[in-house]
């Protein structure tokens, strides 16, 4: 699968060699509908202040699930000025391994959605390569 290049991407968290996790401070959001070779997905386009790439949470995936845990909300118009922490996970999905992925992290004792290792995928934040 090819992937999105205009947007955040699991290999943006590489610095000097070693995957980091990242809190971002959002600027604005809004309702978007991307296409990839699955078909259209509905979601939170999510601009972040001083980041060059947006990142895309389609509605009926888990890092929308995410967000509302972690922020109380996933509407768009209630999300500028709050934070998400984003980290690199690797985890075998849409039939490949060892695929680069993002989740949002759920910070605190928060209310977190049901999530299953093998979906959350296994955290490569502090992993040299």
């Amino acid at each position: 699968m090819q992937k999105d290049v205009t947007l955040i991407r699991g290999e943006d968290f590489l610095v000097e060699g070693t995957y980091r996790e990242f809190t971002l401070e959002i600027e604005r959001a809004e309702w978007a509908d991307r296409e990839n070779e699955r078909g259209t997905k509905h979601g939170v386009l999510i601009h972040f202040v001083k980041a060059k790439k947006p990142f895309f949470a389609p509605v009926e995936q888990l890092n929308y699930r995410m967000i509302r845990s972690e922020l109380g909300t996933a509407e768009p118009t209630e999300l500028s000025g709050k934070k998400l922490t984003l980290i690199p996970v690797v985890g075998n999905w849409y039939g490949e391994e060892n695929t680069l992925a993002i989740r949002v992290k759920v910070t605190g004792n928060k209310p977190r959605p049901r999530v299953g290792k093998k979906a959350f995928g296994t955290s490569v934040v502090g992993v040299k390569v």
